[in-house]
């Protein structure tokens, strides 16, 4: 289910790089967004206040007993920058050109 948003998804990702979108979907709420493809959960955010607190949730955190946090951000689209950063990059590496593929990732 989509989270209705008062700013469109186009708006607000307009500087965002977008390269993966026909495989990954953000979802957009006013105060949690999560980014995941067909298959898993890959990361979110969560306004806390006036910020954004980034999570990546194919990575551990360090004592392997939650997501791994990326950090606080003042705004949505820093928080989703980090996101991407950290999780589109490991997602396309694992990518094989007509090879199907199962991945395995660590929540």
């Amino acid at each position: 289910m989509r989270i209705p948003m008062k700013i469109s998804a186009a708006t607000l990702l307009s500087g965002i790089d977008s390269g993966a979108s026909d495989r990954w979907t953000w979802y957009l709420g006013s105060d949690v967004c999560a980014l995941s493809d067909s298959e898993r959960h890959l990361g979110h955010a969560v306004k806390e206040g006036d910020f954004w607190t980034a999570y990546d949730a194919i990575h551990p955190d360090p004592l392997r007993n939650g997501f791994l946090t990326l950090g606080r951000f003042r705004n949505i689209v820093g928080a989703i920058e980090a996101i991407q950063s950290s999780v589109v990059a490991v997602l396309e590496s694992q990518l094989v050109p007509g090879v199907a593929k199962t991945k395995t990732f660590l929540t």
